[in-house]
């Protein structure tokens, strides 16, 4: 069992090879040897403030890397003194989800969500990759699994709210974990016209009084630092933080291509690194193709995999192309001598 798990379906509807992993001890050797044996094109990595020397490696990957951001965690106790809260926002009721108000919940996770889904599109050049459209479909084929089933010792539940006029107006989606008597909130949201009327601080008593009746310990919650509203709704609760979570966009981009893959055989004269590149370089220039890219800028290379290359032995070249517009085009290379992987380029050319 690796530390990755592989995404499919939010791989199905991006369209290229995605894992999540959340790393909870320093180490990222074995990382970069599973996302290279299994070729992903990106994986998100989510860890502690806590582990520095992990966040160091992480941040110095020979490959893109990108933060998206930190979310302030925090915990309430229930077994030291802790009451009913009563609710600001009195006309709301809360309807738990059961696995089928699709259409209500898809309906809902656009409205809510649709300015910050995932966090791909503010990520450069990457986030040309994915359209908040299909981070939104993975959201959503995510909550709807929040179905109040208990699966592996864990139950998944979620609660959607309505006003007096009977519109549904936000949801919230917690994990339950009976076994360590705690519960995880993982994610709520209201619509826009509904912010600023203290309905997000109803939320996070409505969680809180769930939790404490259901006689667990303690509950989890947290949001991004930048979340304003959401840490001052927080901050008027009984809770402390615990950690703040870093999550990182890691692409090796090993899978996906927009032009067929290229396959050519090449002998390096000369393997100091400068001379090695422009080999291959030329080689690619000789590509009907990749002829323009005497004109573009090399904008940006990362050795993924750097083995020990040998002048005078023939080895295989896969090509490969996972951003190629009329802007900038990113190349993957990976070198291999008798079907063993040796090396692998990232490259970045703009016009």
């Amino acid at each position: 069992m690796g530390q990755i798990h592989f995404s499919k379906e939010e791989s199905r509807v991006l369209g290229m090879k995605l894992g999540r992993s959340h790393l909870e001890k320093d180490g990222t050797s074995d990382l970069v040897e599973e996302m290279i044996r299994e070729e992903y094109d990106c994986c998100i990595i989510k860890t502690s403030a806590n582990l520095r020397d992990q966040m160091f490696h992480l941040q110095k990957m020979n490959m893109p890397v990108f933060n998206s951001g930190v979310v302030r965690r925090y915990r309430i106790n229930y077994r030291e003194g802790f009451q009913l809260k009563p609710y600001s926002f009195s006309n709301w009721v809360e309807e738990l989800y059961d696995g089928t108000q699709l259409e209500i919940l898809r309906e809902l996770v656009n409205d809510i969500f649709y300015d910050e889904p995932i966090k791909f599109f503010n990520i450069p050049i990457y986030g040309h990759l994915v359209t908040k459209e299909q981070e939104l479909e993975c959201l959503f084929l995510y909550l709807k699994e929040f179905d109040n089933v208990l699966r592996n010792g864990t139950t998944k539940r979620m609660f959607l709210f309505l006003n007096a006029e009977g519109k549904y107006i936000g949801l919230t989606a917690m994990i339950d974990i009976p076994e360590e008597e705690h519960g995880d909130s993982v994610l709520s949201g209201i619509l826009p016209a509904y912010r600023g009327k203290k309905l997000y601080g109803d939320i996070i008593k409505f969680i809180e009084n769930d939790h404490f009746s259901r006689g667990f310990d303690y509950g989890i919650c947290g949001a991004r630092i930048q979340n304003i509203a959401a840490q001052k709704a927080f901050s008027k609760e009984d809770l402390y933080v615990t950690h703040y979570e870093y999550t990182y966009y890691i692409f090796p981009l090993l899978n996906r291509t927009e032009q067929s893959i290229i396959k050519r055989s090449i002998s390096f004269k000369d393997i100091s690194e400068m001379s090695f590149i422009m080999d291959l370089f030329e080689l690619l220039r000789k590509e009907d193709s990749l002829n323009k890219l005497s004109t573009w800028n090399l904008k940006q290379t990362y050795k993924i995999l750097k083995g020990k290359i040998k002048k005078g032995i023939s080895y295989e070249l896969s090509v490969s192309f996972p951003i190629f517009s009329d802007e900038e085009i990113i190349i993957v290379i990976k070198i291999h001598n008798n079907n063993d992987l040796i090396s692998i380029y990232q490259f970045h050319f703009a016009k």
